[in-house]
């Protein structure tokens, strides 16, 4: 009698132990900081040091603008592959100005972890130019982050003033940096399309804010070839309808929020023409001396075109700044 009690306190007491030797337990995981936050993106990470004795099925990452982040919420989720190890993502369509809350989890036979908690703020989408606290919206297009308006400084980045030159004889007598506006208004028209620039202002490197610079051609193309190719580029760069564009202002669908538009250009004899027929641009390089490289948008097209100005520093130009 005292042996089969012996030996079911020893069964007993051995599916005890094998039970705690073969129970799953939870994986251990680590959300890291959060990098590379723009207006709308941001790189998220982590790392699942152990998976609990129990293959990782499903790992991620739930984002959400209230603490606490699950996978069963209304949140961003991401799924990011299976297993041990780091993994990260890059997250898009944040909003500008937005603080989020993000956790790494994991998922084994047993349970959904998630890991500690990391708070950030995406990046406004406006930008104030100190010289006359002008604000711009700007835009994530990319790897680059542009103005989605044009330029309307006043001054140099020095300080210096930069001359309205509204005569159209001064105009082409002009060989330090001047701006215009567009039929000459100062009301509606500068407040929604800029101002025109001659290409001393631009070769000034002085135009745009502090953190900011003309686009190369480079630059240019890379965002070009961003939106698919030159041929298609121009029509995802320009604000949709015909408010600001005249009909039929082909393709338009402005996707990246560039909102380009017809503002036109003047000629180095001081004649204003293309209101509403074309958005101009410069850029900050030359294909020779005194012929600087501009972009041109029509309302007929679906190209952006990028073309050596066969002519001297003052035809006028939108400009539309880069970040450094």
């Amino acid at each position: 009698m005292k042996v089969r009690r012996f030996f079911g306190v020893v069964t007993i007491l051995l599916l005890i132990l094998f039970q705690s030797c073969t129970k799953v337990v939870p994986p251990t995981l680590i959300t890291y900081q959060v990098v590379d936050i723009t207006q709308t993106t941001a790189t998220i990470s982590g790392t699942i040091n152990s998976d609990g004795g129990s293959a990782i099925k499903d790992r991620g990452f739930c984002i959400d603008t209230i603490p606490n982040p699950t996978i069963e919420r209304n949140a961003i989720k991401t799924f990011d592959g299976n297993g041990l190890g780091a993994f990260s993502r890059k997250v898009t369509l944040l909003k500008p100005n937005k603080t989020y809350f993000v956790r790494a989890f994991a998922y084994n036979d047993e349970v959904i972890v998630y890991g500690n908690e990391i708070q950030f703020t995406t990046l406004n989408n406006l930008f104030i130019d100190a010289r006359d606290g002008r604000s711009y919206k700007m835009v994530n297009i990319g790897t680059q982050i542009w103005m989605a308006e044009n330029l309307k400084a006043t001054k140099l980045d020095d300080g210096t003033s930069i001359p309205n030159v509204t005569d159209g004889d001064d105009w082409g007598e002009q060989t330090s940096p001047g701006y215009c506006i567009i039929f000459n208004d100062t009301e509606e028209i500068p407040v929604i399309y800029g101002h025109l620039y001659n290409f001393h202002a631009v070769n000034s490197g002085k135009l745009c804010p502090i953190g900011w610079h003309i686009p190369t051609t480079d630059e240019w193309n890379i965002l070009f070839d961003y939106l698919g190719g030159i041929d298609i580029a121009g029509a995802k760069l320009k604000e949709v309808g015909i408010e600001y564009w005249a009909s039929p202002n082909t393709g338009a669908t402005n996707e990246v929020g560039f909102s380009a538009l017809g503002g036109g250009f003047r000629y180095e004899s001081g004649f204003y023409y293309g209101f509403g027929d074309y958005a101009t641009f410069w850029t900050a390089n030359e294909s020779a001396p005194n012929r600087p490289f501009a972009v041109w948008i029509s309302n007929m097209g679906l190209n952006a075109m990028l073309h050596s100005q066969a002519n001297d520093y003052n035809r006028a130009f939108s400009v539309r700044c880069i970040q450094d």
